[in-house]
């Protein structure tokens, strides 16, 4: 996985169309190199990793030849003029952010086989929770976990370093582009909003995410819910409020499972409870013998 932001290159010869190609693909956190195409040759496009090739041609302005190394790129051609409307903007704006998004997903990972990966959802006295959770699993174990927490946006950052490492898993910050996969720990951004697309590809957006909280767990359940119900499940653990409850029931609804720590061990076991009422739950168990039940789901 690419540390630094992907850097994409924009050619169109009309200013308005690269101005709003430009807002849609900084917004999903990628880096951009915006240019007509008579200049975009001046410049050094080595570092790009895709394009975005306008084919609409603009008034008083000549063809021009593409860059072999753009041209060698994964490419995005675009034939169809900018929207005028807003709000038909804005659905064309994360349409093109979203195939983006894909696009450098199977540049970095090719065509993978989707893996187990499991939704933790948790809030005051989560962290706690969810690292007697992971300490207790068998090293290395052939799964992946999707981690929301109520937490400030820029202390996720402290999450992430708590779990790197812990029983062979690799966490990190969600980002446009990644994927969910097995021996990944993926923590949902707080300030941004996560949205999970074709291939478990991730896409984080410079947006606030609905409701009171941040990040909702509601939100991203709902997100995780577009996963196939037999690769994965949903665990919700030690918080405040009723956040996640109505998005597991209906994942459990459809198929889904949803497991939840022990309400006597949380800090605060109001989630739990939530979770418990709506009758979603088929098991239930302190953050040891959650891992333990996993463990047994897929190493043996």
């Amino acid at each position: 996985m690419p540390m630094t932001a992907p850097l994409v290159a924009i050619v169109s010869s009309n200013s308005a169309m690269r101005q709003a190609l430009q807002q849609c693909i900084s917004r999903v956190g990628y880096s951009v190199l915006a240019l007509p195409p008579q200049q975009i040759a001046e410049h050094n496009c080595a570092q790009c990793t895709l394009s975005i090739v306008d084919l609409n041609p603009y008034p008083g302005v000549g063809a021009a030849e593409i860059p072999e190394v753009l041209a060698q790129l994964p490419a995005l051609y675009l034939d169809s003029p900018l929207p005028k409307q807003n709000e038909q903007q804005r659905i064309w704006a994360r349409q093109i952010a979203a195939k983006v998004a894909c696009m450098q997903a199977q540049n970095d990972y090719g065509n993978a086989v989707p893996s187990p990966v499991w939704l933790l959802l948790a809030s005051a006295g989560g962290p706690e929770a969810v690292s007697a959770f992971i300490d207790n699993l068998p090293e290395h174990c052939p799964v992946g976990f999707l981690y929301g927490q109520h937490i400030n946006p820029g202390f996720e950052t402290n999450l992430v370093a708590m779990l790197h490492g812990r029983r062979g898993f690799t966490a990190s910050l969600g980002k446009t582009g990644q994927r969910l996969a097995a021996g990944e720990i993926i923590v949902a951004p707080s300030g941004q909003r996560l949205s999970l697309l074709a291939g478990d590809t991730l896409m984080v957006e410079d947006q606030a995410w609905p409701g009171r909280f941040q990040p909702s767990l509601d939100a991203l359940a709902v997100e995780f819910s577009h996963r196939p119900k037999n690769l994965g499940g949903v665990v919700i653990f030690s918080g405040m409020g009723e956040d996640g409850a109505k998005a597991s029931r209906l994942y459990a609804a459809n198929g889904g499972t949803v497991w939840a720590q022990e309400p006597s061990s949380c800090v605060v076991s109001a989630m739990p409870d939530a979770a418990l009422a709506t009758h979603s739950v088929s098991y239930c168990g302190q953050p040891s013998a959650l891992a333990h039940r996993l463990a047994a789901l897929y190493c043996g």
